[in-house]
């Protein structure tokens, strides 16, 4: 029987340590690309086979024969999901449909463009949203059953939920995934007798230039040890 397996973002933290890049920039560009092209394809393009395929064997490095191992399949039938995916991300960067990759801003200035994404979420400012947003930006919550489509839906989700008045139960912390900014999210706990927040979702912004292209929303508790974060603020 064939396993389930929801793909989360990777943090950068634990793609510094994969061995291949040491003291080999090619081999560090590549490992860059490969874990870009991967998400924007966990994103929006690839069939869930084809996107664990990709991500198990060209960004966390295992062999087909591992892959297959942990997909209860066979080599073979893992050979022939990635090269699927491979061809189809392929012709979506042939037809512009997947960007090409760009490297990731320096952490300062991700870490000011990040604020600067809060202070416009937390006043519910919708010019300066736009301003952060790119005109065909995506937002998905795959485990929400969440996608909108362009700057316009998008402005308007992140305007309105939750209401303005109850923002003040989020916080967050900024971290990297994938190779980009991304936010870990804390809840204040509805029920509790305290006033702790509790891990709720990482956030992974995918820039282009100046402006966000892509928001992808992960809501896993689990995510914050793995990030090497604290459960609860």
């Amino acid at each position: 029987m064939t396993r389930s397996f929801n793909l989360s973002p990777y943090p950068d933290a634990l793609l510094d340590e994969l061995e291949a890049p040491f003291g080999n920039p090619g081999a560090e560009y590549d490992l860059h690309e490969s874990v870009q092209l991967a998400f924007l394809a966990l994103v929006q393009l690839l069939p869930a086979r084809q996107r664990a395929v990709l991500i198990l064997h060209d960004v966390v490095g295992f062999s087909a024969a591992e892959v297959a191992d942990l997909l209860d399949s066979t080599a073979a039938s893992v050979n022939s999901a990635l090269n699927r995916a491979r061809a189809t991300l392929q012709q979506h960067q042939t037809t512009g449909r997947l960007p090409a990759v760009r490297s990731a801003p320096p952490d300062q200035v991700a870490q000011a463009f990040v604020e600067r994404c809060l202070e416009a979420w937390q006043a519910a400012d919708v010019a300066q949203l736009s301003d952060l947003l790119k005109a065909d930006v995506v937002m998905g919550a795959p485990a929400l059953g969440l996608r909108l489509n362009g700057r316009s839906a998008v402005c308007e989700f992140l305007a309105n939920v939750p209401p303005r008045d109850q923002r003040d139960t989020f916080r967050f912390i900024a971290t990297r995934a994938n190779r980009q900014p991304a936010l870990a999210v804390y809840r204040l706990h509805p029920h509790g007798q305290t006033n702790a927040y509790r891990g709720w979702a990482v956030v992974v912004l995918t820039t282009d230039g100046s402006v966000v292209a892509r928001i992808a929303v992960f809501p896993d508790p689990s995510l914050m040890r793995v990030f090497g974060l604290p459960t609860e603020l």
